[in-house]
């Protein structure tokens, strides 16, 4: 286990707010980095992927923590199974970063992590213009998804955040084909 000296986004929303986008697309990566490793060659969909969940040092090395909910899938179900075991439960994580499939009791796909992602993203990036560090509440979560269109609209970020929150997660990318998109051409 390695430690790292840092403290989570939640933390560094609230101490340093506003990010500039050179720094959200550096934790985008970083993050995506991490899940493409979990999933491709850990084989496990982490399930609780939060804005206290990625930690960040001072010199911002970023880490995906807290492996607590994750599951390892089944070779055999990679292909075509959601992640289901007997002890699965839906109601891991913090409910407004679950992606929809995870709350409507769907399973769990490595796709899940994409959209917790996206919404850990969204929530660093709307926090550049709006106070959102006390994010405890799902009303704040449904108000941000409502401008995700929007949002879409405003270049390659946009662009990516709407990759990363398409409802129907057969059509989500993987972090592996987001971690070729142009926006991290610039990093």
């Amino acid at each position: 286990m390695e430690y790292v000296h840092g403290c989570d986004l939640r933390q560094w929303m609230y101490l340093y707010n506003p990010f500039d986008n050179n720094l959200i697309r550096h934790i985008a990566k970083e993050a995506l980095t991490g899940l493409a490793y979990l999933h491709d060659k850990v084989k496990a969909v982490h399930r609780d992927i939060s804005t206290t969940n990625i930690i960040m040092d001072v010199t911002c090395r970023v880490k995906i923590i807290d492996m607590g909910c994750a599951l390892r899938l089944d070779a055999r179900s990679l292909a075509t199974e959601p992640a289901r075991s007997n002890r699965v439960l839906f109601n891991v994580g913090i409910e407004h970063f679950r992606a929809p499939e995870a709350l409507a009791h769907r399973g769990w796909y490595f796709v899940s992590d994409i959209w917790s992602l996206g919404m850990v993203l969204l929530f660093v990036f709307s926090a550049n213009s709006h106070n959102l560090v006390d994010h405890s509440s799902k009303s704040l979560a449904s108000s941000l998804l409502r401008r995700l269109p929007a949002l879409a609209q405003t270049g390659q970020m946009g662009e990516l955040l709407s990759m990363m929150m398409t409802a129907n997660e057969a059509q989500r990318p993987t972090a592996q084909t987001l971690l070729g998109h142009p926006w991290f051409a610039y990093s």
